[in-house]
């Protein structure tokens, strides 16, 4: 488009005004209204023949197939044209006519050319036309009828190679595959070499119908799979993240002696770096071994995907490899920083941004406050602060990150002083928020007198808000003292705010922690009273008391808040593992069995945590099929690593079910992968 501009406005001149379009003088020819009236127009131009005629017969025999014989061989007949001219004319009416899988015209267009331009077609080229054609729409008996004829007629008794391959052509338009496998195995046995462009064909067809693995199982390693068939094969396994087929394919490729393309290597790399367990990596060195340079930005997504699986080991490779090429660009680095964040890694975050100064680049205002985020979280209060100031003087958000992780570290006094810090030098931006941050920082840590002053502060210059509430009742409840966060809660009402399920959680949990089984209940009714939803946090706190309490009695009906229809235990994978976890503990079969029958229709994407326990439930409910369909849902389908206690589980579910044998044999095959203690 900028070349556009650029010679309109070299062919117009600056400043020149459009030229209006003049009177017409006479009105312009219609359009034809049908490609056959186009046709019947272009070819009183003369002659029509190669390129030309191939493009004018698919379009005619496409919209009107009745009129193709007459309209060509008529044309034919019309021109003067030389006798090889005639016949490559006809075989080019032929191929188009079989590609369009139209065997009667193939048949009309052979005997008008003979009757009308004296042109034979040759034995040969008319016979694989036929098949040709005849396959192309879908007609199995009729080719089989056709290669029947041909074997009785040849020498040997076989059917020649060619034959072969239009007929595996054919069905594989006609979306046959079984068809065009059974061709293809014939031309094996026939001791005929398979073209690597049939394989490929061959998979591209069976993608299109959606059965890329099925096609696969039924060739059974038989048939030598091509460089380009691979790539398809690890692109399917990768989209639909079947690691165990990727596993298969790659295999495959090893024995066959297939070179993989780096198209096959990008696959892998983007299937296996959804998971931590090392073969990620080990492509990616192989992938360098094979002289294949990745680009940036394959670099870059496997760097953000690391993110989500915690494979920190992949991700620095990658960056490894792009210091190598002096390629690490800045958003190399952003992209690195956020792996490391996700993993809890905020020092090495850091040491990141030590490494960009080093470049001399400046990094924008977002990723300063990932910087202060990551350096608050990491201890590194000195950076923290120096980047806060960089950003306009500091921006608040910076400054409540410093506050909230000096609370978290338990610092109250640096909270503070923090806190006071941005009161005497940016006196405007201290709000609401950051003196609740900062009463949290005193709560959370049982400094309530020093949370109850600046709170006195709060209440001269902001209303409190929910908050704030919600803050005062958590460090009441951490402290222990379930009167005032009720008295605080009483304020609540008395001021018109509302509390919400937070406010209640903390006192649920207070109580909990104190074993009162009773004031749990009349804090879950007074919920139910308010209609407030029992989250996440409820269930948990729940599921956590019904283990600890000392009386079973207590305890089951703890456990009897999962059959409330408004409790969602499949909505979030650490409340549905507390769920487990607590009716493991109480052996509460019943509700057990509930759990494990519907997880395979939940949202919930099981951690190898999650795995173990759901391994460990279907133990107990003498499920030991069960407990293979989740280890190879983990291990096959999704390509996780087991870890010491989900091997731990398999192997005791195994022991339990008198299934010692596979014990063993599943110790030996992963012992070398996974530490066993001695308990396994």
């Amino acid at each position: 488009f900028a070349m556009i501009r650029f010679f309109s406005k070299a062919h117009s001149g600056k400043g020149t005004p459009m030229r209006q379009a003049g009177k017409k003088l006479c009105e312009t020819t219609p359009e034809p209204a049908t490609t056959l009236q186009a046709w019947r127009s272009h070819k009183r131009t003369g002659p029509i023949r190669g390129q030309e005629l191939q493009h004018w017969a698919d379009r005619v025999i496409a919209t009107e197939p009745k009129a193709f014989v007459e309209e060509f061989i008529g044309h034919f007949v019309e021109t003067s044209l030389p006798d090889d001219a005639l016949r490559d004319g006809v075989s080019t009416l032929m191929d188009v006519a079989e590609k369009a899988g139209q065997a009667e015209i193939v048949e009309a267009v052979m005997e008008a050319a003979k009757e009308r331009l004296g042109v034979v077609v040759d034995q040969g080229h008319a016979h694989r036309s036929r098949l040709s054609a005849h396959a192309t729409c879908g007609s199995e008996h009729r080719v089989e009828e056709l290669l029947r004829q041909e074997r009785e007629q040849a020498a040997d008794g076989t059917v020649a190679v060619s034959s072969l391959a239009v007929v595996v052509r054919g069905y594989l338009k006609a979306g046959k595959i079984q068809g065009a496998i059974s061709q293809l195995r014939e031309m094996v046995r026939l001791g005929h070499k398979i073209p690597p462009r049939a394989m490929s064909e061959l998979f591209a067809a069976a993608a299109k119908a959606g059965i890329v693995k099925e096609t696969y199982t039924s060739l059974g390693g038989q048939l030598q799979v091509p460089e380009d068939a691979v790539v398809a094969l690890l692109d399917f396994a990768f989209r639909s993240e079947d690691f165990a087929f990727a596993r298969d394919v790659e295999q495959l490729a090893k024995d066959q002696g297939t070179a993989l393309k780096q198209e096959a290597f990008e696959a892998m790399l983007k299937l296996y770096v959804k998971v931590d367990d090392g073969k990620a990596i080990e492509i990616f060195q192989r992938m360098l071994s094979a002289e294949f340079v990745p680009c940036e930005g394959l670099c870059r997504y496997l760097m953000a995907r690391c993110a989500d699986s915690q494979n920190v080991r992949l991700a620095e490779s990658v960056a490894e490899h792009l210091r190598g090429r002096q390629e690490m660009s800045l958003a190399c680095y952003k992209t690195l920083m956020k792996v490391y964040a996700l993993n809890g890694r905020y020092g090495k975050a850091c040491e990141l941004y030590d490494e960009i100064k080093q470049h001399g680049w400046e990094p924008d205002a977002v990723m300063y406050g990932s910087v202060v985020k990551f350096a608050a979280k990491a201890g590194r209060t000195d950076l923290a602060h120096e980047l806060a100031q960089k950003l306009e003087g500091g921006c608040i958000r910076n400054y409540m990150w410093l506050i909230r992780s000096a609370g978290q570290e338990g610092d109250v006094e640096r909270a503070v002083r923090t806190f006071r810090q941005l009161q005497s030098t940016q006196p405007e931006l201290v709000d609401v928020m950051v003196y609740n941050v900062t009463i949290d920082a005193c709560a959370s840590n049982k400094q309530m007198a020093l949370a109850n002053q600046l709170l006195e502060e709060l209440r001269e210059v902001y209303p409190m808000n929910l908050v704030t509430y919600n803050t005062i009742v958590k460090g009441h409840c951490v402290a222990g003292d379930l009167d005032s966060a009720r008295r605080t809660l009483k304020e609540m009402d008395e001021s018109d705010i509302t509390p919400d399920a937070a406010s209640f959680s903390c006192l649920l949990r207070a109580a909990a922690q104190k074993l009162d089984y009773k004031e749990t209940c009349r804090i879950i009714a007074e919920l139910d009273r308010r209609k407030l939803p029992l989250d996440s946090y409820v269930i948990s706190i729940m599921m956590q008391l019904s283990r600890k309490l000392p009386d079973s009695r207590d305890a089951y009906k703890a456990l009897s808040i999962l059959d409330r229809p408004d409790v969602l235990i499949f909505e979030d994978e650490v409340v549905f593992n507390t769920v487990l976890d607590a009716c493991i503990y109480r052996r509460d079969y019943k509700r057990l069995s509930r759990a494990i029958d519907g997880y395979p229709s939940s949202k919930v994407r099981a951690s190898v945590r999650t795995y173990g326990l759901l391994i460990k439930c279907c133990a107990i409910l003498r499920r030991t099929q069960g407990c293979w369909n989740f280890w190879d849902e983990m291990v096959d389908r999704r390509g996780i690593i087991p870890n010491d206690v989900t091997l731990g589980c398999m192997i005791d579910a195994l022991v339990e079910a008198q299934r010692v044998e596979d014990a063993v044999a599943l110790f030996r095959d992963w012992k070398t992968k996974v530490t066993c203690d001695t308990i396994i």
